[in-house]
């Protein structure tokens, strides 16, 4: 579950980047007061192209994540594991069965 969790946090924070940025650079000219500097005639162009630049970067976000598969997640968490220790469990003996040479490797795994 760990895995799968750090995954997603990863697909997010490369689908929603822009989004975030945006949003930084929005709270940062309110708090260093660059949107009272600015003319009252310009100021709802400005938000205006801001606020649709931040919806284009959500859409574009939601278009770009892929929600973690169960076998990506899986699959990663083997990769890391000294002998595959996962995709060894879900192995089968290719000669002589499920005799004790085999089960004593699935013991080891």
């Amino acid at each position: 579950r760990l895995t799968r969790a750090g995954m997603a946090w990863e697909r997010a924070a490369r689908a929603f980047w822009p989004l975030t940025t945006l949003l930084f650079f929005g709270i940062a000219a309110l708090w260093l007061g660059a949107v009272a500097a600015l003319p009252q005639v310009l100021l709802p162009w400005l938000a205006g192209l801001w606020l649709l630049a931040v919806v284009i970067a959500a859409v574009r976000g939601g278009w770009r994540f892929r929600r973690v598969r169960r076998a990506e997640a899986l699959a990663r968490l083997d990769r890391t594991l000294p002998g595959r220790p996962l995709t060894a469990l879900s192995d089968r003996a290719a000669i002589g069965g499920e005799g004790p040479l085999w089960q004593a490797h699935l013991a080891q795994m």
